[in-house]
């Protein structure tokens, strides 16, 4: 039993904040989250101390694996459609759909395949912290209607903030990953995880830049003669906006408007109360 639970403690530990990298797929219509066998010897790999405990010789990385599977703590698993989909050029890392392996090989650790937790991950104290915090909110935007003038602005300029922030981050990320291209044809990503599904939140930021070298199946496509092309094509469209743009004054006038009609469809004006309370006198 203490064998069991020392083992139980390490697969925990794999499951933490610094242990490897997971994701969620669908096996046998169940949602779960799975490992890459690389990416758990590596792991092993940089922790020896760690996988010492289990095991001292040299291919210690595929015996804890593989007790990690007698003890039914992971399942081996494969991807569900092996062949390419139309256009990649190699299958994606971690596959949406995974199905159990063959129960001959079920118990034999290979680097290719695909691990997944058959328990449930530790919860963490934060998690009643988030819950309650969540509640919170629920009950936060419930008395949003009654809340002061002040509150409701400051909502909403908060919230058009994040939304401008968001919208400008991804403007800047395609026309510096666009205008390297067409200058050096290699692209360079400006935060390269911020549209990839499955990473973590933190993960979003983190590198913070990427560079990308051309493929050489691509071929003609990353011609100097396509990029030139593309870079004036570009360029042209850039100049029609600016040749056809409102003036500053009209864009303030509208913005003032659009942003008056928000405030009357949310009902977030200093008067708006008093409005109201007329309007049901004149009933």
């Amino acid at each position: 039993m203490e064998g069991q639970d020392t083992l139980k403690e390490f697969a925990d530990g794999l499951r933490g904040k610094d242990g490897v990298e997971a994701r969620t797929a669908v096996l046998q219509g169940h949602r779960v989250e799975f490992v890459r066998g690389k990416d758990l010897v590596r792991w092993l790999a940089a922790h020896p101390d760690e996988a010492a405990r289990f095991s001292r010789r040299p291919e210690q990385a595929k015996e804890v694996a593989e007790l990690l599977l007698r003890r039914g703590l992971l399942n081996r698993c494969e991807r569900l459609h092996r062949k390419l989909a139309p256009g990649a050029k190699k299958p994606v890392k971690f596959p949406k759909k995974l199905v159990p392996a063959a129960a001959a090989d079920a118990r034999t650790f290979v680097e290719t395949s695909f691990y997944a937790w058959t328990y449930d991950r530790p919860t963490s104290p934060w998690m009643a912290v988030y819950a309650g915090l969540a509640v919170v909110g629920v009950l936060l935007a419930c008395l949003f209607p009654l809340a002061p003038y002040w509150i409701k602005a400051a909502v909403f300029y908060l919230a058009l903030t994040l939304l401008s922030v968001i919208l400008l981050v991804l403007l800047t990320r395609l026309l510096l990953a666009a205008g390297s291209w067409v200058f050096t044809g290699h692209t360079l990503w400006l935060l390269p995880n911020v549209m990839q599904e499955g990473v973590g939140f933190w993960d979003l930021f983190t590198p913070l830049m990427e560079i990308e070298a051309p493929e050489e199946e691509r071929g003609w496509i990353d011609s100097a003669l396509v990029r030139a092309s593309v870079g004036v094509s570009m360029a042209s469209f850039f100049y029609l906006l600016y040749a056809h743009s409102p003036g500053t004054g009209s864009v303030v006038s509208e913005a003032s408007r659009y942003r008056d009609e928000i405030f009357d469809i949310l009902n977030i004006r200093k008067d708006g109360l008093a409005r109201l309370t007329a309007a049901n006198a004149t009933e």
